[in-house]
């Protein structure tokens, strides 16, 4: 690490200095080591018109024993960084117009892979929305393609987990530090990425994802893709802002067609009367790339997805009994409502049970 990038790190570990921040002091003081070592208050406050607790968080942190804290603390976690220009920083993400100057990742590979596809998608999402993102993310997978997603809930989390159960890889880009979990329900999920694939951020560790750091890592989410596939959207909210970012970065923009009924596919529908490119297989997308399909090819990760962990064991046992209902399933395996609910969330997804009407659960045939 270079003395320039120490004093980078330093200044993204500061709290509320984000993306947009980081360009504005960068464009007055010329380099981080000038921030910290020049920065004043008041003249902070002057030229950006900042308030005053920001200008106090920038020139409270000036001082070598933080600055030193602040790397050491790197150096004692399994984390490897990313600088803007240097080896292993992503090419199609230094294309954009506000690339992050440092990426943390974690994970068994390098955030720089080959055929990276955004999939992206709305929380509050359908079973049919699970099933497309999670058949499209196989499949694509299968084909050599990186999935590159959010690791939220719904679309993001089917997304990964297609390509995990496919054997491919896929990048999970967090709206929090590298090493924070979110939401907490998708602990198990994180550590099967980091096993074949990689999470990355533009935050220091530690760093709480908080809601305005998540359309900051949707330029990353895009800014890392070739092409972004939308599975499930509503007309606005985070997967649509995706949408915009991408299309300003000069990339591909896919969407799932769906139910005119559905809220979930009010967005995604739109977006192909507007002239997104409809995709019902990973064959159209593809195409569309000028990527040769191959169903025979083999994904170039052979690991396969992790079996169920005890409390999808005891799920799973339960529900070979017979389809229960949630009320059933909390008297007979003891588990509490929250966690009940987070874990066949997951089971559903990766296509071990599914849900009837009426919130009854029974196992996949």
């Amino acid at each position: 690490m270079t003395e320039e990038q120490s004093y980078i790190v330093w200044l993204s570990s500061i709290h509320q200095i984000g993306p947009q921040k980081y360009q504005d002091l960068m464009s007055y003081y010329g380099s981080a080591k000038e921030v910290f070592y020049q920065a004043k208050a008041e003249t902070i406050q002057h030229w950006s018109g900042w308030g005053p607790k920001t200008a106090a968080l920038i020139t409270g942190a000036q001082s070598k024993v933080r600055l030193e804290s602040v790397i050491k603390r790197l150096e004692q976690m399994d984390i490897a960084l990313y600088f803007r220009g240097e080896e292993g920083y992503p090419v199609l993400l230094e294309e954009i117009y506000d690339p992050p100057p440092v990426l943390y990742a974690r994970g068994a590979r390098a955030p720089e892979m080959e055929q990276c596809i955004a999939m992206i998608g709305t929380r509050h999402c359908t079973r049919y929305g699970v099933r497309a993102a999670k058949r499209l993310a196989a499949e694509l997978a299968q084909n050599g393609c990186t999935i590159v997603s959010g690791m939220a809930r719904g679309i993001d989390t089917a997304a990964h987990a297609g390509a995990l159960e496919a054997g491919g890889f896929t990048i999970a880009v967090l709206g929090g530090g590298p090493d924070v979990v979110y939401p907490a329900e998708n602990r198990k999920i994180y550590e099967q990425i980091l096993q074949s694939g990689c999470v990355i951020s533009e935050y220091y560790p530690g760093t709480a994802p908080s809601p305005g750091n998540f359309p900051a890592r949707n330029r990353i989410i895009s800014g890392l893709s070739l092409a972004t596939i939308v599975v499930e959207s509503r007309e606005k909210g985070g997967s649509m802002i995706t949408v915009r970012m991408a299309q300003e970065q000069g990339r591909e923009v896919f969407a799932v067609p769906g139910n005119i009924d559905s809220p979930a596919s009010k967005g995604t529908n739109q977006l192909i009367c507007e002239g997104a490119m409809p995709v019902t297989c990973a064959e159209d997308v593809l195409f569309a790339m000028g990527w040769q399909a191959d169903r025979n090819k083999q994904p170039k990760n052979s690991a396969p997805f992790q079996a169920m962990d005890q409390m999808e064991q005891t799920v799973y046992d339960a529900l070979s009994k017979g389809d229960l209902t949630l009320d059933a399933l909390c008297q007979l395996t003891g588990l509490a409502a929250s966690q009940l609910s987070a874990c066949l969330t997951l089971m559903e997804i990766r296509g071990i049970i599914k849900q009837l009407p009426g919130r009854v659960y029974t196992l996949e045939k």
